[in-house]
């Protein structure tokens, strides 16, 4: 049964979001310019107001480290096939600041992700595994287990 992947890093490094970002705001800039000058102003022009509401900077962890490997031991030991992927998560922070952090999956299916569309099955038996999985990894990382 496939399991929500561990996530050890963010897609990108900070310097090409940096390029990215500038990019982005470019091309803003430009296309605000363009409507202005092709269109009427008479009313007023067209504006952009652009504000960041957060800031998840790059980081990684390392799929040596204890807890990663713990992770991935937890999981398949509760009949999950976990996989590594990149991903922007709530570890994206501890990461960047250099403190191994990943971010595992529920346990349950889901699709369209970060969408208005998107959805989780809950079924309790997968659920049920994929929390006792991340109790496994908690517990083992503290040396409980």
């Amino acid at each position: 049964m496939a399991y929500g992947p561990i996530s050890t890093c963010a897609r990108r490094r900070p310097a090409e979001l940096a390029r990215l970002e500038a990019t982005f705001l470019d091309l803003v800039a430009r296309s605000v310019a363009a409507e202005n000058t092709a269109r009427s102003t008479r009313n007023g022009v067209i504006t952009a107001d652009i504000r960041k509401t957060g800031d998840r900077p790059a980081g990684r962890t390392d799929e040596a480290s204890d807890l990663v490997r713990l992770a991935h031991a937890a999981i398949t030991a509760h009949g999950f096939n976990p996989g590594f992927e990149t991903s922007s998560t709530d570890a994206n922070i501890p990461m960047s600041l250099g403190i191994p952090a990943i971010k595992i999956g529920s346990g349950g299916s889901g699709g369209r992700a970060h969408s208005l569309e998107e959805w989780i099955d809950v079924a309790p038996e997968p659920s049920v595994r994929g929390m006792a999985a991340g109790l496994a990894t908690v517990l083992a990382v503290a040396g409980v287990a």
